[in-house]
């Protein structure tokens, strides 16, 4: 929970940090009442119990994931996610060389993962804010395009390897190679394109403190940066 120590916003700090250590204490009796599950698995006081911690730690996971969203920077997140995306992408590439279609899978699946969770953060940040403009259509659109179109190559470039392995073929590293790059391009696009919006965004929100609004402020109060950003 470094990301804590970065925010000036007390309860969300309190909020995470509260919830963090409810999951450190559930986590070994999620894992005793597994145990006792596998020990016992046609006991059905086990699978209740097993039910209840599962239940409640996944509950404290959802509210931890949006307690952090909410100290989370979208440009940090992106710089982070895109390190993550370097190294899902390689180990797509070694599993891919291995011709290790199971794990190769696995791997695509995260990749695909984490730049999913990447799109749905930045909409609702975007939603949060609630901007509106130009820009906000820009990088909407192209978070549709991340999910729509560029993840779904990746994702038939990692099956398409795995059907050349399975029929013996030599193995395409570079189709592996070109679509998750494509991925990360865009992601590196949208995080400077962010970093603009974002900056100016805080750059009006700061010249409140410091003078009265003006008429023109007063007409971008509801967020529309349609007249202050172009791109």
């Amino acid at each position: 929970l470094c990301l804590c120590a970065l925010s000036v916003e007390p309860n969300s700090i309190r909020f995470a940090r509260f919830t963090a250590a409810e999951l450190e204490e559930l986590t070994p009796q999620l894992i005793n009442a597994s145990k006792v599950l596998a020990l016992k698995p046609h006991s059905a006081a086990a699978l209740e119990n097993y039910n209840l911690f599962s239940r409640t730690y996944k509950s404290f996971v959802d509210m931890l994931q949006t307690a952090m969203d909410d100290l989370t920077d979208s440009t940090d997140l992106l710089i982070t996610y895109e390190e993550l995306l370097r190294d899902d992408l390689v180990s797509c590439e070694n599993q891919a060389s291995a011709r290790q279609i199971a794990a190769l899978m696995r791997d695509a699946k995260t990749f695909i993962a984490h730049g999913s969770r990447v799109c749905s953060f930045l909409l609702a940040d975007l939603q949060f804010y609630g901007l509106h403009g130009n820009a906000v259509d820009k990088i909407t659109s192209e978070i549709g395009a991340i999910q729509e179109r560029f993840l779904t190559q990746f994702s038939a470039a990692a099956k398409e390897t795995c059907r050349r392995i399975k029929a013996n073929e030599a193995v395409p590293i570079n189709l592996i190679h070109h679509a998750g790059e494509t991925v990360m391009d865009r992601f590196q696009d949208l995080r400077e394109t962010l970093e603009v919006l974002f900056g100016q965004r805080r750059t009006t929100l700061d010249s409140t403190r410091t003078s009265a609004p003006s008429d023109d402020f007063s007409r971008r109060g509801d967020g529309d940066l349609a007249s202050t950003t172009s791109l």
